[in-house]
């Protein structure tokens, strides 16, 4: 009970967790397979789950939505059973998963960021060793840029 309270804490802020935070731990635990449990699955346990005014849930609430997504997980099983599989497989869970960006280094991306193969206005904007200028490197606006001077003109 306490490893689970553990994986609460790190999906959730204050002890309480919101919808968003719920759909990614139920991600990062592996509980959303698209077929039993889907991503819309998640969001009518989660509502269920939460008082009826409320927009976060409490480790109460945590515990209840497991049970739900439990019994929809192994649909054969009894309910006790399914709680304690699903339970041991989120203590497993080590916290979020950071997925991010990661820049490709091939021969394409070298060519097309190398500042010294830059031609036309784009040239003006690096200094010799790549690094950009900035709003220094940028053209400076014409002097009819401003609407109210050109009409000013006629």
């Amino acid at each position: 009970m306490s490893d689970l309270r553990e994986v609460f804490d790190k999906f959730g802020k204050d002890g309480e967790m919101d919808g968003a935070k719920f759909a990614k731990f139920t991600k990062d635990a592996g509980l959303v397979d698209g077929k039993k449990i889907t991503t819309t699955e998640v969001d009518i346990v989660f509502n269920k789950a939460k008082a009826k005014t409320a927009r976060k849930i409490d480790f109460a609430a945590f515990e209840s939505a497991l049970g739900m997504l439990a019994d929809k997980r192994y649909p054969g099983k009894p309910h006790e059973e399914a709680l304690a599989n699903t339970m041991a497989d989120v203590c497993k869970t080590k916290g979020p998963i950071l997925k991010g960006t990661v820049a490709q280094n091939d021969e394409v991306t070298k060519r097309m960021t190398d500042v010294s193969q830059y031609t036309g206005t784009h040239v003006h904007r690096f200094n010799e060793d790549g690094t950009g200028k900035g709003k220094a490197g940028r053209d400076a606006p014409s002097s009819t840029a401003d609407l109210s001077q050109i009409v000013a003109n006629k």
